[in-house]
C-alpha cells in the first residue's frame, strides 16, 4: 500500500469533500488532509474562504446637531467638526456641525475549520459526524460592519448492498449564524432586555413567557457562548421550537435491471445556513423520484424525474404554503454510426397556492388605503403551470470533409391561471454545423433563432377589475455566427477567430480573435480581444490575457 493511499495533505486552495449539506465546491486556502484507514477515517480542512478586503472611503455627510448625527448609517464614522449651526435654537449646548465620512463595507477575513470522523470505508457502510466553524476577523479591516459567525454540526450514514447496487445515504445538519459579532456575547441584563423582561406593557402572562424566554437563553448561552457567539444577532435564537435551522437529505439508489432508480426525501429549515455550502435551498420539504433506463442494447435512452416540495415548513399562520411540481422526461435514439441520433423531450412545472381572491377583494384592495396589509400582501398568490418541449438532432457525416450537424427546438409556454394572466410563450431554434477539414482547420456555423412573448391582464380604469383581454409584448431576435479554429505547432498553438452578428429585438455584432498557446505540458497562455458593436451606442472592447495551468 503506496502513502497516498491512506493520508493526503493538500497546502493552497482546496475545494474539500464533504456532505453537500456541509461543504459543496467551497474553496478553502489553507491546509486540507484526510486519512483513510478504512475502518477510521479523518477529514480536516483549515484555512480562509474570505481574504480581507477594505471598505473604500466616501464622501463628506453633514449633520446639523448630534440629533440628527445619531440616526445616521453604519456606513459612516465621525472626522470632525464643521461650522457652527445658525438655525439652531439659541442657547443649544450643541451648535456645531458634524462631519462624518461614509464608507462602503469591506469585506472581512474568513476563518474555516471543518473536521469529519467517519468510521467506515464506505463501500458497504460508513457513518460520519462533521463540524464546521467560520468565523469573521473583525479586526481585519478597518471600514466594515456585520462580521458573521456561522457553526453547523451534523452526521452522517452510508449504508450499501450487492456492490453498491443498493445503497441508502443519509445527511443531518443543524446551523447557527449570527450576523453581528462586534459587540459580542450578551449579558444577562442584555439577555433579559431583549427578550422584554422590562417591558412594563406586557401582561403577566406575557411577562412570565419573557422571563422563561430569557432563562432559556441564559442557558443554552452558557454552554453555546464556548462555541459560538451569543447575542441579539444568532438566528434562530430558539434552535428547538420547530427546528428552524434543522436541515435533513436521504435517499435510496437502486442499480439493476438497466434501470437506475433515485428516489430522495428533503427538509431544510428556512434558518440553515452553512458557510461551506452557501446556496442550499431553504425553508423547502419535499421528495424527488428519478430513473433513467437502458434498453435495446442501449440503443434506446430513456429518464424521467418527478420532484414535489412546498416551503412554509414551519407552518407560519401569515404565510402561505406554496407548492412546486416539476417533471422531466426524455428519451435519446441511437440508430447507427451513420443515422442521426435524436432526442425528445417533454417537461412541466407548477406552482400553486391556496389563496382564493375574486375581483371585488381585488379591488377592494386596489382603490381602498384601509384595506388590512396581509391582504394585500396575498394578492400576489400563485397558480400556474410551465410545458416544455424540447426535441435535439445530431448527425454526423462525410461531404467534402468530416461535418457534425447539431440541430435543436426548445418550445416553453407559461399559462397563469391567476387574473393577471401573466402568460408567456418562447420558442428557439438553434443549429449549427462544423466541418473538419484536411488542413488543421476547423469551421462551426451556426443560427440562431429566439422568440419570447409576454402577456398581461388589461384593467378597466374605472372599475379597477382585471379584464379577460391581455396586452402582449414581444422580444424576438436572430444571431448568425462563424467560428474557425487553425491548428499550428502540432497544435500546440491555436488560432480563433469569430463573427456574430445579431438581428432584431437585440442589435449587436461580436467580433472576436484570440490564441490559446501551450507552453509545455500543463501550461498554457491564452490572449482574447473582443470587440462589441452596440448601435447607437458605444462600442465595447475587452482585451485579456490568461494563464492556465493543471496539475
Amino acid at each position: 500500500m503506496q502513502a497516498e493511499d491512506y493520508a493526503k495533505v493538500q497546502i493552497g486552495d482546496a475545494y474539500p469533500m464533504f456532505p453537500s449539506l456541509f461543504i459543496s465546491g467551497k474553496r478553502v486556502r489553507g491546509i486540507t488532509g484526510a486519512l483513510t484507514l478504512g475502518f477510521f477515517n479523518l477529514d480536516v480542512s483549515f484555512g480562509k474562504t474570505e481574504r480581507k478586503i477594505e471598505g473604500p472611503l466616501g464622501g463628506i455627510v453633514l449633520y446639523n446637531d448630534s440629533s440628527a448625527a445619531s440616526s445616521r448609517p453604519k456606513e459612516t464614522f465621525f472626522e470632525s467638526y464643521g461650522g457652527r449651526n445658525t438655525n439652531t435654537t439659541p442657547g443649544s449646548t450643541d451648535t456645531l456641525i458634524q462631519n462624518y465620512r461614509s464608507y462602503t463595507n469591506g469585506t472581512f477575513d474568513r476563518d474555516f475549520l471543518a473536521v469529519r470522523p467517519s468510521f467506515g470505508s464506505g463501500e458497504s457502510f460508513q457513518f460520519g459526524l462533521t463540524f464546521i466553524k467560520a468565523k469573521d476577523d473583525k479586526n481585519s479591516i478597518k471600514y466594515g460592519n456585520y462580521p458573521a459567525e456561522n457553526l453547523v454540526a451534523g452526521t452522517d450514514l452510508l449504508i450499501a448492498f450487492d456492490n453498491q447496487k443498493i445503497k441508502w445515504t443519509t445527511q443531518v445538519a443543524f446551523s447557527l449564524e449570527n450576523t453581528d459579532i462586534s459587540k459580542g456575547n450578551l449579558s444577562d441584563v442584555q439577555i433579559d432586555s431583549v427578550k422584554g423582561v422590562y417591558d412594563t406593557t406586557k401582561s403577566a402572562a406575557d411577562h412570565a413567557k419573557a422571563l422563561k424566554d430569557a432563562d432559556d437563553l441564559k442557558k443554552m448561552a452558557k454552554i453555546g457562548s464556548q462555541f459560538i457567539t451569543i447575542n441579539e444577532n444568532l438566528t434562530p435564537l430558539d434552535p428547538i421550537s420547530g427546528l428552524p435551522s434543522l436541515s435533513v437529505e436521504s435517499e435510496l439508489t437502486l442499480n439493476y435491471f438497466n434501470n437506475y432508480i433515485r428516489a430522495m426525501a428533503f427538509r431544510r429549515g428556512k434558518n440553515f445556513k452553512s458557510y461551506g455550502n452557501e446556496y442550499v435551498q431553504t425553508d423547502i420539504a419535499g421528495i424527488n423520484l428519478s430513473d433513467r433506463i437502458r434498453l435495446l442494447d442501449n440503443r434506446l435512452m430513456t429518464s424521467f424525474s418527478y420532484e414535489t416540495k412546498w416551503n412554509n415548513i414551519q407552518n407560519e399562520s401569515s404565510l402561505p404554503v406554496t407548492t412546486f411540481n416539476t417533471f422531466n422526461g426524455s428519451a435519446t435514439v441511437y440508430p447507427g454510426v451513420k443515422l442521426p441520433t435524436m432526442t425528445f423531450g417533454y417537461g412541466f412545472n407548477t406552482r400553486k397556492n391556496p389563496i382564493e381572491l375574486n375581483q371585488d377583494t381585488l379591488v377592494t384592495a386596489v382603490v381602498d388605503t384601509t384595506f388590512p396589509s396581509s391582504k394585500a400582501d396575498s394578492l400576489n398568490y400563485a397558480d400556474e403551470k410551465t410545458n416544455r418541449f424540447f426535441f435535439a438532432v445530431n448527425y454526423d457525416f462525410n461531404v467534402l470533409a468530416r461535418q457534425s450537424l447539431n440541430a435543436t427546438v426548445s418550445i416553453a409556454n407559461k399559462k397563469d391561471n391567476t387574473f393577471n394572466l401573466r402568460n408567456q410563450d418562447n420558442v428557439s431554434v438553434a443549429t449549427a454545423l462544423t466541418t473538419f477539414y484536411k488542413i488543421p482547420l476547423q469551421t462551426t456555423i451556426a443560427i440562431i433563432i429566439s422568440h419570447n412573448a409576454t402577456y398581461f391582464a388589461l384593467q378597466d380604469t374605472l372599475t379597477k377589475r382585471y379584464l379577460s383581454t391581455t396586452s402582449q409584448q414581444t422580444f424576438n431576435y436572430q444571431t448568425f455566427s462563424l467560428n474557425a479554429r487553425y491548428r499550428l505547432m502540432n497544435d500546440r498553438l491555436n488560432l480563433l477567430a469569430t463573427l456574430a452578428p445579431s438581428f432584431g429585438d437585440f442589435k449587436r455584432t461580436l467580433i472576436q480573435a484570440g490564441v490559446d498557446y501551450q507552453i509545455m505540458d500543463g501550461h498554457y497562455i491564452v490572449g482574447q480581444l473582443d470587440v462589441i458593436q452596440n448601435p447607437g451606442k458605444e462600442n465595447d472592447v475587452i482585451a485579456s490575457i490568461v494563464y492556465r495551468f493543471t496539475f
